[in-house]
């Protein structure tokens, strides 16, 4: 995007903390024409801190930005971000300090995206994210992919998300997942104009309420999941007075007696509806009919990803994650400076497999090429285009090189190229 100006948050970087990150950048961005981009890398995994976004002038369209590193940009480090998002300490995860706050954003336009923010409490009522903007209509914090839970400790109260009483934000929550929670999304602004969109979310095992919401404030609960949390304030998890100003709609549960004010509400709700719950995956199982193609149409809500990256497409689903195969029309190519980068990297051994063009779909084959004999690769592509990309691959029965089970990264550069990497251990 335009005006934006990265910085890698990596071990070795410019900034040890987000903090020193923020105060080498903020100040008047609208001005400057600039929005600084902190990019997270999985070498900071565990980082840490309470990291406080505030002291600049921001707007919809020059404001701070706190990312995971995109595929490309892990393997330009030397790091193989292969895993999936949307799960516990994947990538770029960070905590708390100590009984305190997570991230806090008090600048009224600002992003956190993709990363992990576990709570570390041993009393109080602590957050992952504390959004305490300034009380005006001119503002709008979206917190999108991001996965959240307690990491250590036993706080009195507990939430992903909190909007102070004093920020009163415009807000947007999404593809998220809230686990393990005392709540899940908190919202303490109350008597404003301000809206909270709720939307695609995953609540797992909040034992109090996986939403605290206060009268006044336009709430917007759609296409969330809400699975095994506790039936918890009055009313029905939802806290405020008048929910007049409540539209909740498409929602699944498994909660005995579903609020009363939702509406078209997909009930029985099983861990068979996820990947493994079990083992906090909430990816959407690929044969839910809880969950696939049952959601409310919320793209005028900008509900862009999943939790994966992947861009939401109509028929929408309920909870973070749109499964399915995704179809690539394209030439199928590579860049070589990519591949001489990646080959650089010690211990790592980078081969590329061309094929003609034509559509690549998921599952399909691609032969290695006349004059290279690694053998076949077959592509499990859970990715959409303009985002990294993660495939698993399968070792072809001439492919001394390739390990089973290890991964392939996918980046569609443009419209009609997409660079296929081979990443294995061995030289």
């Amino acid at each position: 995007m335009a005006g934006e100006v990265l910085t890698h948050f990596k071990v070795g970087g410019a900034y040890a903390t987000i903090n020193e990150w923020v105060a080498a950048n903020q100040g008047d961005l609208v001005t400057a024409l600039i929005s600084p981009v902190l990019v997270c890398h999985e070498s900071k995994a565990g980082h840490q801190e309470q990291a406080v976004i505030s002291g600049s002038t921001t707007s919809a369209d020059y404001h701070m930005k706190i990312r995971a590193a995109t595929a490309v940009e892990a393997l330009a480090e030397g790091e193989n971000e292969a895993e999936s998002l949307g799960i516990k300490k994947r990538g770029f995860w960070m905590k708390s300090v100590n009984n305190g706050t997570g991230i806090r954003i008090q600048d009224n336009y600002g992003r956190v995206s993709q990363i992990g923010v576990g709570i570390v409490a041993t009393y109080g009522n602590r957050y992952g994210i504390e959004v305490d903007a300034t009380e005006s209509s001119d503002t709008y914090i979206k917190l999108d992919q991001n996965v959240y839970w307690v990491e250590s400790g036993t706080p009195d109260a507990s939430a992903g998300v909190r909007t102070t009483y004093n920020g009163r934000a415009n807000v947007n929550v999404s593809s998220s997942l809230f686990m393990g929670l005392t709540n899940g999304f908190q919202s303490d602004s109350g008597g404003s104009t301000q809206t909270m969109d709720v939307l695609n979310n995953v609540f797992a095992d909040c034992d109090y309420a996986y939403l605290q919401y206060y009268s006044g404030t336009q709430l917007n609960f759609h296409n969330n999941a809400v699975f095994n949390c506790i039936d918890g304030w009055n009313p029905n998890d939802f806290s405020g007075n008048d929910l007049s100003s409540v539209s909740a709609n498409n929602n699944a549960t498994n909660l005995v007696t579903p609020p009363a004010n939702w509406a078209s509400t997909v009930t029985g709700l099983t861990s068979g509806d996820f990947v493994d719950s079990a083992n906090g995956d909430y990816h959407t199982d690929s044969g839910s009919i809880n969950l696939i193609q049952t959601g409310l149409d919320v793209s005028a809500y900008d509900v862009v990803y999943d939790c994966d990256g992947q861009t939401w497409t109509a028929p929408y689903g309920i909870g973070y994650d749109q499964p399915g195969e995704i179809t690539f029309t394209a030439d199928i190519n590579i860049n070589c400076l990519d591949a001489e980068t990646l080959s650089a990297i010690e211990g790592v051994g980078v081969y590329v497999y061309a094929a003609a063009g034509g559509d690549l779909t998921a599952g399909d084959e691609m032969g290695a090429g006349a004059t290279d004999s690694l053998g076949q690769l077959s592509l499990t592509v859970d990715y959409t285009t303009d985002q990294p990309y993660v495939a698993q691959g399968r070792k072809g029965s001439s492919s001394p090189y390739y390990q089973e089970g290890k991964s392939i990264g996918l980046h569609q550069l443009t419209g009609s190229t997409v660079n296929i990497y081979m990443i294995s251990d061995e030289d």
